[in-house]
Parts: C-alpha cells; sequence; structure tokens
C-alpha cells in the first residue's frame, strides 16, 4: 500500500525534473546569445547541455533523488560551458589588436598594410595564399612566415645609400636600414613558384618599390641591373603588437641614381662609405647596451689586422675614429645583413660584376632565426 504514493511522487518528481531541465537549457541558451557568441560556439554550447539533459533524463525512476542532484551537477556544468564560450568569444572580441584603420596609425600607412596582398610561404619558399600585410605582421597570428626583399644601392663611388624610415611606419619606425626593403605582391608580376621567377619577381617588386619609397624612376632600372646574392630567413619583433617574419631576397646594385625620397616612407637618406657605415653601427651597438670602450677596443684591433680599412677597400681610406655617440638603430635585418657578409662583398662591388660570383650562393636559404631589434 505504501509504494504506490512513493512512486507517484517520484513520477512526479521525475517529470518535473525534466521539464526544469529542458526549460533551462533553452533559457541559456537565449542567454549564451545575448553574450553575441559566434554561431559555431553557440551550437556547440547549446548541443552540450541538451547532451547532459538527455542524459540526466535517461536514468531510471528508481533513483529519482540521486538523479536530481546529478542532474544540478551536470546542469552547473552545462553554465560554465556556456559560460566559457561567452567568455571567451567576448576576451577574443575586446582583445582583437588596433586594425590599421584606426586613427592611431598613419592614413596612407594603414592603407597599405590593409589593401596590399603578400606572399606567405613554406619553411622551403613555396608560395601558400596571399595574405594582407597587416595579417603577415601582426604577432598574434605567428606572424606568418612571408617574402620580402632588401636592397643595398651603391654609386659609382662606392658609397651604399642608406634611409631612415618614417616615423609614420608601423613596423620599426624612424630606424635607419638598407636602401629598400618591402615585399612582393600576390600578382603576376611579382609571385613565382620555380627556381627563376621568384628571383624575377622580387626584382621587378624592388623596381616598383624603389621608386614609391625614393622616388627612384623605375624606367632608370632594369631586372638586370640588380645582382641577387642570397636569401635569409629571419623573425623579429617591432614592438609587442607587429614584428616580421621573413625570407628575404638580398640584393646589390651599382648605379647612380636620382632620387626624390617619399616623405610618408622615408624621413633621411644619406651615401656612406665602409667607414661611415662602421660608425654608425659602433651608435648602434652602443644604443644596444655594448659600451664604448668595448667597441673601440674592437675598433683599434680590426685596424691591426686591416679589417675593415686601409687598401682592403681598394680606395686607400683609413677608419676614421667617428666620435660614438647615439642614439641610432639599425632595422634587424639590415645589421643582421651588414654584420654577415655586406663588408666582405663591398669591395668587390664594382664596374666588374663577375667579382661577386665567388660571394653568390643562390641556392641557400641561410636560418637566422631571432634576430633582436
Amino acid at each position: 500500500m505504501t509504494v504506490r504514493p512513493r512512486a507517484g511522487v517520484h513520477f512526479v518528481l521525475y517529470t518535473l525534473a525534466s521539464l526544469a531541465t529542458m526549460a533551462l537549457s533553452l533559457l541559456f541558451v537565449r542567454t549564451c546569445q545575448g553574450f553575441a557568441l559566434r554561431p559555431a560556439a553557440a551550437s556547440s554550447a547549446t548541443r552540450a547541455a541538451f547532451a547532459l539533459q538527455r542524459r540526466s533524463s535517461s536514468i531510471s525512476s528508481s533513483s529519482i533523488s540521486s538523479t536530481t542532484r546529478s542532474t544540478k551537477v551536470r546542469f552547473t556544468a552545462s553554465i560554465n560551458l556556456l559560460r566559457r564560450h561567452s567568455s571567451s568569444t567576448s576576451t577574443s572580441t575586446s582583445s582583437t589588436p588596433t586594425t590599421a584603420t584606426t586613427p592611431a596609425f598613419d592614413p596612407e600607412q594603414a592603407r597599405l598594410f590593409e589593401e596590399e596582398r603578400i606572399i606567405a610561404v613554406t619553411f622551403d619558399d613555396k608560395p601558400i595564399k596571399a595574405i594582407s600585410k597587416r595579417s603577415g605582421h601582426l604577432n598574434q597570428k605567428g606572424p606568418p612566415l612571408h617574402r620580402a626583399f632588401s636592397v643595398f644601392l651603391f654609386d659609382t663611388q662606392g658609397r651604399l645609400l642608406l634611409q631612415k624610415r618614417a616615423a609614420a611606419k608601423i613596423t620599426f619606425p624612424s630606424t635607419w636600414t638598407n636602401t629598400c626593403c618591402s615585399h612582393p605582391l600576390w600578382n603576376e608580376q611579382e609571385l613565382g613558384d620555380d627556381v627563376q621567377d621568384p628571383v624575377l619577381g622580387c626584382k621587378r617588386a624592388a623596381i616598383r618599390k624603389l621608386e614609391h619609397e625614393l622616388g627612384i624612376p623605375s624606367s632608370s632600372l632594369a631586372p638586370s641591373d640588380l645582382t641577387y646574392m642570397n636569401r635569409i630567413h629571419y623573425i623579429s619583433d617591432s614592438d609587442p603588437e607587429w614584428g616580421e617574419h621573413e625570407i628575404d631576397y638580398i640584393f646589390l646594385i651599382r648605379k647612380d641614381v636620382e632620387s626624390n625620397p617619399n616623405l610618408n616612407e622615408v624621413s633621411e637618406t644619406r651615401y656612406v662609405k665602409p667607414s661611415e657605415l662602421k660608425g654608425m653601427m659602433r651608435r648602434a651597438e652602443m644604443n644596444r647596451g655594448v659600451s664604448r670602450e668595448k667597441l673601440l677596443a674592437e675598433d683599434a684591433a680590426a685596424d691591426k689586422k686591416g679589417v675593415g680599412g686601409g687598401e682592403e677597400w681598394g680606395v686607400g681610406e683609413k677608419r676614421k675614429k667617428e666620435e660614438v655617440k647615439g642614439p641610432i638603430q639599425f632595422t634587424p635585418w639590415c645589421r643582421a645583413i651588414i654584420e654577415r657578409w655586406l663588408f666582405v662583398w663591398w669591395p668587390d662591388v664594382g664596374e666588374d660584376k663577375k667579382k661577386l660570383e665567388k660571394h653568390r650562393d643562390v641556392n641557400t636559404i641561410f636560418r637566422i632565426g631571432r634576430v633582436d631589434p
């Protein structure tokens, strides 16, 4: 006689628990929509909540009281799941870096950052897809590996043309660098996927950017004026938000040119001899924490060995004991190239291009790794 009332009570409790579970599921689905979940996130969270409800309702009526407690526990888990989805979506939205269309950036630099499509590549420099310049330099994304080029232009007096990047530049503003450094674009003229085309594409891109940045007429340069030396693979941070991760094609040019710098790109230019570049590099090293005394001692030792001065340069030039003063900073890729190769190549930059052949390595990608600013 006492069993039936208990069974009836249990049945009622079971029914109410099931209805409450479904109602709460619908309530929290609407709540997650209020948190502006992405459709995929809301869908997965909803399925998880209903899966918990179905598991709870499948338990037999012989253990209704324990089922009710279990349902509460499981439903709390579904609530937390929904909250985690909404929280992560909200966080990812609020923490999205300032886009290149915000007033914090120079409008022209912002436009180029968003509109230009550069070449994402594999570890072995094979094109993958077009990406925006912004995506290619966002530290949050890696940054993804992409293709670039660096030009070192010398006049017929043997001087190297340097530029100082404009303060408006988003990456590495107000830093000294080689004549021109930028990216080939994802288009028929500048993209290639075999041995020769990438080099030719980068040469075409270099001629385009030399005109854009320095006002050197593209009609005054031909791809044959650029000597391809090698490629480097490096990564470096400009700041916590922006950085570089590039396979960089290095080119040398020897030619007298007329320039008219674009002040949105370049704030200053300077032709330098080897000794003058050494002086600038010393100042940059001081800025990075190397003591003046150590630098001058290294210079003195190099002079005794005849490294970096004297007849090695072919012009009888002795190193100037310039005062080391700053601050001054070089871009990381430029500094890496100068330190590893440029002073070795420089004596052979002349009218006879064949002298550079012994320095060229067109097949190797030199893996430099991380280079600090």
